[in-house]
């Protein structure tokens, strides 16, 4: 059981223009089972949406595009995966920090 935030993440690979792009190419985890301070490292302070919205609850933040490799073509999403014991007043307090609106 997992009591720590932890960040996944998302790869698309370059695929031919007319080409349907609905999954990543990998996926995987970035960190697991870490501090607020140690996931946010591994993101950014600027996340892109929540998981839901209105932002009430999130279960979790998008970072699209945290990077973006423009000689291969690869492009890397991120989440910061909050856990299940954080109350709902501080997922929102999570959100502001991430310069998102609540």
């Amino acid at each position: 059981m997992s009591h720590g935030f932890s960040v996944t993440y998302e790869r698309f690979f370059p695929h031919e223009e007319d080409e349907d792009i609905c999954e990543a190419d990998e996926s995987g985890f970035v960190i697991e089972n870490v501090s607020l301070r140690d996931a946010i490292r591994e993101t950014s302070c600027y996340a892109s949406d929540a998981n839901e919205y209105p932002i009430e609850s999130p279960r979790w933040f998008d970072f699209y595009e945290w990077s973006h490799d423009y000689a291969s073509g690869t492009i890397e999403d991120r989440a910061l995966h909050v856990p299940n014991h954080v109350t709902p007043a501080s997922r929102r307090r999570i959100a502001r920090l991430l310069h998102l609106r609540v």
